[in-house]
């Protein structure tokens, strides 16, 4: 039942879970660039970094996910044809290996 759960869980979970990573990856990536950058020790220096990390990454966020989608859908498409390559070179050496094998019996 544990297992049932847990598994739904994660099914039904997914769609609500990535739009909300989606969203809060620029200002979560943008305050620790800021708290690197600037290392705050008082509160109110936290506190403004944190307000300006979250306005600055959310206008930044439609453009990282664009650059991404330039930069990854390309680069996925071609790790893909070279693994499909390789793949397919690999089982035309498994398959030359066996019709030699069976000519030489």
């Amino acid at each position: 039942m544990l297992r049932v759960s847990i598994l739904l869980l994660i099914i039904l979970g997914f769609p609500v879970m990535l739009p909300v990573a989606m969203v809060a990856v620029g200002p979560i990536l943008t305050i620790q660039m800021l708290y690197d950058r600037y290392y705050p020790n008082g509160c109110c220096k936290k506190s403004f970094l944190g307000l300006f990390g979250i306005i600055v990454g959310l206008i930044a966020n439609p453009f990282v996910w664009i650059g991404c989608i330039f930069y990854l859908i390309p680069k996925g498409i071609t790790r893909l044809c070279e693994w499909y390559r390789e793949r397919r070179e690999e089982e035309n050496r498994i398959n030359n290996f066996l019709q030699e094998r069976l000519l030489s019996e």
